[in-house]
């Protein structure tokens, strides 16, 4: 068995000579391809490595003409085509991304101009467990297959919550930041919420953001999302049991811990098991057993749900962030304005519980989406969101959901999440 493979993966080396090959004449050709030790070079690993890089290669390398993935016995490889002599330091940048970067290490970028004979990068790799050269200690088979695996998974493991709690703080920052927000809490005003400030605002956000760190964990070291699901709810306890410590019992961010949660342990598990393309569908099949705790009444949004029908965080949930998913593609930039526009537009398309709870009545309810639906200009956004602070309104629901779909938007930047598939 194990020849067998062997044989496939030296034929599949070959073969991508030959597609080098095809457009050497036209074009100069980097390769992204990641370093895996071991017969089986299509583990997650390497897919997680090429996807990360090629987010790379594409802002760092940026001025090829097309790109084409393969997928290969020798792992999965992405071929990059620059019109031929135009850049010439392109080894160069290439070399500079492989140093830079800490998982570098992981990763082949070779050049191809006019021969199938890569640029060579002019020295000799460490090894990634001691400081010996990488070659030295192949030859001699200093360290196991399974020693060098599991370093490298710890590394991209560190690096990938590295960018998540970047991108989980910039998220929260981003939305804090927008000036009007119908009530809820911003940089310069309390909103409606006569016990927050956005000092309040920070500390909730800087004790929640490690016990995503944690879920993250979790969703690596367990393979059944039923169990998943279960663990990492019991970890957004312990967050909420922390935000309420750190903000003297003030509410901040509780809904917010359960739908990021939910998010960040979907990432995570879809990473681990190479189905990136299938971040909200995990998300649905983790909550579905959801649906039976509807007949409760011991939260607002069950009320709610129970007597308007109203889907509040449970059925969002159930739904695989429906609106989380639709959000994130309308925002075309990070600028007050599109982040205003996208907010309005999921105030309009969910059932927000905290507004309904903060409205009084249904009728008010709809009367106040309906100022919101008309908003067409500054003037108009300023009076109604005076009007909701005046009137006790915040749009909490919304801002939640807007939180979510900032932070995916950001961490889709590094990673390609609930694109395109990369089994």
């Amino acid at each position: 068995m194990n020849e067998v493979r062997i044989n496939k993966i030296l034929s599949d080396r070959e073969k991508k000579k030959e597609n080098i090959e095809v457009y050497l004449n036209k074009f100069d050709v980097v390769s992204l391809k990641a370093n895996i030790v071991g017969i089986n070079k299509n583990i997650y690993q390497g897919k997680f490595l090429v996807n990360y890089f090629d987010k790379i290669i594409c802002n760092m390398l940026s001025g090829f003409s097309f790109k084409n993935k393969y997928q290969s016995y020798d792992g999965t490889y992405i071929l990059y085509m620059y019109p031929k002599g135009l850049f010439k330091d392109l080894k160069d940048k290439a070399i500079k991304i492989e140093e830079l970067n800490p998982l570098g290490r992981l990763i082949d970028i070779d050049v191809y101009c006019d021969t199938l004979n890569s640029i060579s990068r002019g020295y000799m790799r460490k090894c990634l467990i001691c400081d010996d050269y990488a070659f030295v200690c192949n030859r001699i088979k200093r360290h196991t297959d399974l020693e060098l695996l599991n370093k490298m998974e710890l590394m991209i493991y560190d690096e990938l919550g590295k960018n998540i709690k970047e991108c989980l703080d910039k998220a929260i920052e981003l939305e804090l930041a927008l000036p009007y927000k119908f009530g809820c809490v911003c940089l310069d005003s309390k909103g409606s919420h006569k016990d927050m400030d956005f000092l309040v605002m920070r500390r909730a956000k800087e004790a929640i953001i490690p016990y995503f760190l944690k879920m993250l964990d979790v969703s690596f070291n367990e393979s059944n999302l039923d169990i998943l699901f279960k663990k990492v709810r019991n970890i957004g306890l312990e967050a909420e049991k922390e935000m309420f410590e750190k903000t003297n019992g003030v509410n901040c961010y509780k809904g917010l811990i359960f739908l990021l949660g939910l998010l960040v342990t979907s990432i995570g598990y879809s990473i681990k098991n190479d189905c990136y393309h299938l971040v909200f569908e995990n998300i649905k099949i983790m909550t579905r057993d959801l649906k039976n705790e509807l007949n409760c009444n011991n939260t607002n949004g069950l009320i709610a749900y129970q007597k308007y029908k109203f889907n509040g965080a449970r059925h969002e949930a159930m739904s695989g962030l429906r609106n989380v998913d639709q959000s994130y593609k309308m925002i075309d930039e990070l600028s007050i304005e599109c982040l205003e526009k996208v907010l309005i537009n999921i105030i309009l398309n969910i059932d927000d519980t905290v507004m309904l709870k903060r409205c009084g009545t249904i009728e008010k309810y709809q009367e106040v989406k309906e100022l919101i639906k008309n908003i067409n200009n500054l003037d108009e956004l300023i009076k109604v969101n005076n009007y909701c602070i005046n009137e006790n309104i915040s749009v909490g629901g919304a801002c939640d959901i807007l939180i979510c779909s900032i932070f995916i938007k950001l961490l889709n930047e590094k990673i390609e999440i609930n694109g395109e598939s990369y089994a």
